[in-house]
């Protein structure tokens, strides 16, 4: 009976330590292993940094060239921070003002390049907003710019988009 219990102790003893081993080989390659082989092996574009820009619009939202026209602005900042290989990470912030009205919002961002195309999520850093949205956009220019859609849902379950472009800040 005794040596039965001591059977069973170290059973228990070596099941914990394999499950410690298995967890920290999967950790490390997952976090260290995957994302140094994803950058020698990855010969796709470069994105990482602050992309901007300013829309100015008129009185029927049609976007005018010069702010003197405009009746309201909209400026859309995308930070990229982090690159590893095709995924990407950053933040993205949307400020719109007009006479009347003025919002913020603040997203995190997770995404892929895929063929000169980013293909990013956007999901509120505040969880307390249920706003959300998507961006693709088509790298231009020699990659100093980005241009396409953004997709957003807004508080009232409605979906719209607009057209955006960034341009690379230096």
């Amino acid at each position: 009976m005794k040596e039965q219990l001591i059977n069973i102790f170290f059973g228990v003893i070596s099941g914990i330590f394999t499950s410690f081993i298995l967890w920290l080989f999967f950790h490390l390659f997952k976090t260290k292993f995957e994302p140094w082989f994803r950058k020698q092996v990855y010969t796709g574009l470069k994105v990482e940094g602050d992309w901007s820009t300013v829309i100015y619009a008129d009185e029927n939202n049609d976007v005018v060239d010069e702010q003197d026209n405009a009746n309201s602005t909209c400026t859309y900042i995308l930070n990229i921070t982090k690159q590893v290989a095709n995924k990407i990470e950053g933040n993205f912030s949307q400020d719109f003002k007009s006479e009347n009205n003025h919002r913020h919002g603040q997203y995190k961002v997770e995404g892929i390049i895929q063929d000169g195309t980013l293909i990013i999520t956007l999901l509120p850093n505040n969880s307390a907003k249920s706003t959300f949205g998507t961006l693709l956009l088509v790298v231009e220019e020699g990659g100093n710019t980005l241009r396409g859609v953004h997709t957003y849902k807004v508080a009232d379950n409605l979906v719209n988009q607009c057209d955006i472009y960034l341009k690379k800040k230096n």
